[in-house]
Formats: C-alpha cells, sequence, structure tokens
C-alpha cells in the first residue's frame, strides 16, 4: 500500500501531464474499494466468530476446490509482496546513493540474500 500513491503518479505522469489530473479520482476510486473491502470483512467476522482465514472461510462456504485456489492465491500474494518490497527497496537505496543506480539488480540480490539468511 505505501508504494500506491508514487505509482499511480508515475503511471500517470508517463501518460502525460494533462492525465495527472485524474490522480484524485483514482485515489478515490481506490478509498471507494478499500470500503467495500471492509464492509465485506465485517460480514464474514459476523459469520464466522471463532476466525479463520481465507482459506478456511474458502473451504467451509464453497468447498475444497475454492480454498485451494485461495491458498494459491495467497501464495502468489506474498511473493509478489516480497518483490514489490525489494524494488522499492532496492530504488530507495539508489535514490540515497546515486552510485548504487547502475547496481540495482545486485543490491536487490543482497537484499534477498540479507533477508533469507536473517530468517535462517
Amino acid at each position: 500500500m505505501a508504494y500506491g500513491p508514487e505509482a499511480i503518479v508515475l503511471v500517470l505522469a508517463a501518460a502525460g501531464t494533462s492525465v495527472l489530473r485524474l490522480t484524485l479520482p483514482v485515489s478515490l476510486a481506490i478509498a471507494g474499494l478499500l470500503v467495500v473491502l471492509v464492509v465485506s470483512y465485517c460480514q464474514v467476522i459476523a459469520v464466522h466468530p471463532d476466525g479463520g482465514g481465507a482459506y478456511a472461510v474458502g473451504k467451509k462456504n464453497l468447498g475444497a476446490p475454492v480454498s485451494l485456489l485461495v491458498a494459491a492465491s495467497l501464495v502468489v500474494d506474498y511473493v509478489l509482496t516480497v518483490a514489490v518490497s525489494l524494488a522499492a527497496g532496492a530504488a530507495s537505496l539508489a535514490s540515497a546513493f546515486p552510485s548504487l543506480q547502475h547496481h540495482l539488480l545486485e543490491s536487490r540480490c543482497s537484499i534477498t540474500s540479507s533477508r533469507c539468511a536473517w530468517l535462517a
């Protein structure tokens, strides 16, 4: 979420400066989606007060095939979250230390290695 506003402005700026006026409507649409998400979570919590994640709720209400799809999508989400975090971290390092600008791939790999070593 932290990279959203930057990404919105970057994509709209690439489309042209006259399109930057769409930043507020796009942000409002995202805020509206978040409101729908909160209402949806409130409904799930009301139906499942004992808790349970997306996999458990999907398995109970929609069956095993749907719950496996949910589990696969969660794994993909986690991998993409790490990828975006690594890219943003390397870009931040490159902006703080301009000499690293030409070594973004190496800095992403070193960040990955340090995270893996920390987790092990």
